[in-house]
């Protein structure tokens, strides 16, 4: 957290209800609908796309600093 921040960790705590619907559907055997798919991807790249513009962040940070 000190070196990314707070909002990098944040970012996964959504990751979690995801691997609840993965484990559920694995052990409980409960059935995985298409809706359940969808949300998953759009998670996935949310989280992905909030990732990637944090490190583009950094970056532009450093090479500020660097001049």
């Amino acid at each position: 957290m000190k070196e990314r921040g707070p909002v990098f960790v944040t970012a996964f705590s959504p990751l979690s209800m995801i691997i609840v619907a993965i484990l559920g559907s694995i052990v409980l055997e409960e059935n995985f609908y298409l809706g359940m798919l969808i949300g998953a991807v759009v998670i996935v790249s949310g989280l992905y796309l909030v990732v990637w513009g944090k490190s583009k962040d950094v970056e532009h940070l450093k090479h500020h600093e660097e001049q």
